[in-house]
């Protein structure tokens, strides 16, 4: 950063910057990414996915997300897949989704509403828990009397977690192989609780858990040995852009943050934010039942729903293969899916290499989905083309929004030079500030690593704001002035259109 302008204290008052430049307009539009074709959906899921988009005033990407990343973890490993024919390469569906947007966006009620049929299945097995725990208390307390052996402990069915320790969470899947939903509404406390030092053996154990298919054990001195069979784990969160943009930086950079954690978020969108319209209607109760069905019929899917007929595996989850006409399909996206992720940088090239499992994965719950919400269901075979191209579909359109969260570092709205562009606008500074003063208001995003780069960026490039040495007795007081054309009514409009939106 330039040194700006030295001056002595008695002469700062008197100081009007009569030649100051026109600011720059901030060149950081999000890169444009395609809107949700409901045709991708599940036809059970469509009416109510936009029935929550409309009434919460909200992009159908939302609680799309969220159902789908919902229903990942409801099949859990109930159901696999494999991808290839004549391959033993088995996937679990479970999926990690994250949704992206500004505050007052709407995301988290939109999520709230998705989950709605997990929340009620929760409900439901934490009622049959209680009333096992008391029958065994009951049954042992006769044992105690009688010298009858110990009736096996009840176990409470799970289906989602909110923020439990990674040894809770262990005991949880342990008594939950098929699977559970780890839901953090600020998804980024959870990334940043897992990038603190001595957290290491916390985020490999979720990195393993990503993969849905393997055993894992800890040994503690508080609770001993835990093992469970299988780690199974789907994630839901929500952020903003600026947390989110810290964790770009690290991916991109190739430092801790490298080691693919925002790579397993595949779900991953950032919609462009539609109109708020005034909406006040009660839910479309069809369509909300029919997803509450859909969700119940999955939770209670048996080896008995699928044809005798299929291959299977001993002591195994029963699995699908594509049918004869979706498997070229699906070669061929394998193969176009290699040859992007030759071209792009590390970053996205880790990402897209994990839409090997997404695409079959979502081809899985995709042809569950319809499977389950069919009025008269036949035996499950295989994954029909039609769930095969809507995967793709969905591949196509994730792809694009990866693209623009992974931009956020370098060129996004959200980058931390932005962050403080919109507190200027808003007034938030006032027409002079310092360091210090911009460190005490504790914004996220503008904390002390990245406001230096954010201050060059406004004086140096963007003539937003000028450096003045202050001389007095004392230490030099180093302050920012705001250009006074940036606060002007039309500079404002200019720069809210054509850089940071309409709402600052």
């Amino acid at each position: 950063m330039s040194k700006g302008i030295v001056m002595p204290a008695s002469e700062w008052e008197q100081h009007h910057f009569d030649d100051w430049p026109e600011p720059e307009p901030l060149q950081g539009k999000l890169r444009p990414v395609p809107s949700l074709d409901e045709s991708l959906l599940p036809e059970v899921l469509r009416a109510r996915v936009m029935d929550i988009a409309e009434r919460m005033s909200c992009p159908p990407e939302m609680p799309a997300i969220a159902f789908l990343t919902a229903l990942s973890s409801a099949i859990g490993r109930r159901c696999l897949v494999r991808p290839k024919r004549q391959d033993d390469w088995t996937i679990t569906p479970n999926l990690w989704g994250v949704i992206v947007g500004r505050p007052g966006s709407r995301k988290s009620p939109a999520v709230r509403e998705a989950l709605q049929p997990l929340y009620q299945l929760e409900d439901r097995a934490y009622k049959d828990f209680e009333r096992e725990q008391r029958a065994y208390e009951e049954m042992v307390s006769v044992r105690d009397e009688s010298g009858v052996e110990d009736p096996p402990k009840p176990t409470a069915k799970r289906y989602y977690v909110n923020e439990p320790t990674v040894q809770k969470l262990l005991v949880i899947m342990r008594d939950n192989p098929q699977g559970v939903l780890l839901l953090r509404d600020e998804w980024d406390g959870f990334a940043r609780q897992l990038s603190k030092q001595g957290r290491e053996g916390d985020r490999a154990f979720y990195l393993e858990a990503w993969n849905g298919n393997s055993p894992y054990s800890a040994d503690t001195l508080s609770r001993g040995t835990i093992r469970a069979s299988i780690v199974c784990l789907s994630i839901l969160g929500t952020v903003q852009p600026g947390p989110l943009s810290d964790f770009v930086r690290e991916a991109v950079i190739g430092g801790k943050g490298a080691d693919g954690l925002l790579a397993r978020f595949q779900l991953a969108v950032y919609p462009d934010p539609v109109d708020y319209k005034f909406v006040a209607r009660l839910p479309n109760n069809a369509a909300t039942e029919a997803v509450y069905r859909l969700f119940g019929r999955l939770d209670e899917l048996r080896r008995s729903d699928f044809d005798e007929n299929i291959e299977q595996v001993a002591d195994s989850p029963p699995f699908l293969r594509f049918a004869a006409e979706a498997q070229p399909m699906v070669n061929d996206w394998l193969c176009k899916n290699a040859a992007i992720i030759e071209r792009e940088d590390d970053a996205l090239a880790e990402h897209f290499s994990k839409y090997n499992k997404l695409l079959p994965a979502l081809a899985l719950i995709l042809e569950l989905a319809d499977w389950a919400s069919a009025e008269a269901s036949t035996p499950l075979r295989s994954i029909s083309l039609a769930s095969a191209k809507r995967a793709e579909g969905w591949c196509d359109l994730l792809r694009e929004h990866a693209r623009r969260i992974y931009r956020l570092d370098s060129n996004g709205t959200e980058s931390p030079a932005i962050l403080l562009a919109r507190k200027i606008l808003a007034g938030k500074l006032g027409d002079r500030f310092t360091r210090r003063d911009l460190l005490r208001r504790c914004w996220r995003g503008l904390d002390d690593k990245v406001v230096d780069d954010a201050l060059k960026q406004l004086c140096d490039e963007w003539s937003w704001l000028q450096q003045v040495t202050r001389k007095t007795r004392g230490r030099p007081r180093v302050e920012f002035v705001v250009n006074p054309k940036v606060q002007r009514q039309e500079g404002t409009e200019l720069l809210e259109s054509r850089a940071l939106g309409s709402n600052v």
